[in-house]
């Protein structure tokens, strides 16, 4: 296999939205770059990847709640709004034993996540809970039993919690995936075949960055992918047919799929990893694919962001938005896009801020030190 790299955004929804995705993240490059068919039949390959890691997800949480009913315990059911982004940029050859988890600078390749930014205060991290004044993640009820309680339930509640914790800690998933799930958005770029291979679920969108005919200083945007909307026709009527139903509920932003005569789960997105509950009305974890021959005079950046960017701030507009910046000041670009995606935020929502994630990549070094195309 010759020299290629993968870059990646999982962007985790529900109360075990941060479960999901950092077990999407750690596990699904891997189940992609190691099948020798990747080269040959990579649709396949990609569908194959996505399918599985879901089955184990399901397969994790059944047994997750079977030890919790065995134990006596009961599991939360609160239907929250935080979210986590995962974001992984592996430089890959065929002489790689170990997956970096970091991005590799030198394929300048940087990923901006918004923690908690506010006036006066930078602060960045791979995770962000998208409401501003968001609860604490709780994996079960009575999260916090007194210390000082000799009753046995008490002491019997103590010990199967700490089984249960111990049992997250393996490589397999042990979650309550109900109505918790994550987007997932994977780019494999082939060096020497000048290829980009292009799989994803969800919203967390990929464009990419062409050079504009007649303008040295701007740049056209092509998207990869398309947002997965229930309210799509060829996804909506998938949903229906499978008893869900698409809602738009008053002073609601997106439409989100719904059980018949129900409230729940209310996933803003028709495809996901995860989100077990909705796969029983519609929801799908089988990706779309495509493949992308990359023009070296052409084709400048790609740019894949979490569905918090795309709110308020247009494809092209945010392209550009990295571009002005040049190559050597990538960086700075994705930071600068993220900040502006969250003052979009509070300027239209006041108080409340979904999830930012900026990953940019430029495609080749023509660029390096100079701006112009």
């Amino acid at each position: 296999m010759e020299n290629l790299a993968l870059y990646a955004i999982f962007d985790g929804h529900g109360p075990y939205g941060h479960d999901v995705s950092n077990y999407v993240q750690k596990e699904l490059p891997y189940m992609i770059i190691r099948d020798e068919q990747l080269l040959t039949n990579p649709k396949k390959v990609f569908t194959n990847a996505f399918l599985t890691i879901h089955e184990n997800i399901e397969r994790g949480t059944n047994l997750y709640l079977e030890s919790i009913v065995n134990g006596g315990m009961k599991s939360s059911s609160n239907i929250g709004k935080n979210k986590v982004n995962e974001t992984t940029n592996i430089q890959l050859d065929s002489n790689t034993k170990n997956i970096p988890s970091e991005s590799d600078n030198d394929n300048h390749s940087y990923l901006e996540s918004y923690d908690n930014f506010k006036s006066g205060d930078n602060v960045y991290s791979d995770n962000y809970d998208d409401n501003i004044n968001s609860d604490k993640d709780n994996d079960f009820y009575d999260d916090n039993i007194d210390q000082n309680s000799e009753s046995d339930d008490s002491n019997e509640y103590v010990n199967e919690k700490k089984k249960l914790n111990k049992k997250k800690k393996n490589n397999k998933p042990f979650f309550d995936s109900t109505m918790s799930g994550t987007t997932a958005t994977i780019i494999v770029h082939l060096f020497k075949e000048k290829k980009l291979y292009v799989a994803y679920v969800g919203d967390s969108r990929a464009v990419l960055g062409k050079k504009k005919k007649g303008s040295s200083n701007k740049i056209d945007a092509v998207e990869l992918t398309k947002d997965h909307k229930p309210n799509s026709e060829g996804e909506k009527k998938r949903i229906i047919k499978s008893g869900g139903q698409v809602l738009k509920l008053e002073g609601d932003i997106p439409y989100r799929v719904f059980l018949k005569n129900k409230f729940y789960p209310g996933l803003a997105m028709s495809r996901a990893i995860g989100d077990t509950l909705g796969h029983q009305i519609g929801i799908i974890s089988e990706p779309d694919f495509m493949e992308v021959n990359i023009d070296d005079d052409e084709d400048i950046l790609v740019l894949i962001c979490s569905d918090g960017v795309w709110e308020f701030i247009s494809s092209e507009e945010a392209v550009n938005m990295i571009y002005e910046y040049g190559y050597d000041k990538v960086q700075d670009a994705a930071e600068n896009l993220a900040k502006e995606s969250w003052d979009r935020w509070l300027s239209e929502e006041e108080n409340i801020v979904d999830d930012i994630t900026v990953q940019a990549i430029y495609l080749s070094d023509k660029l390096k030190n100079n701006n112009e195309i």
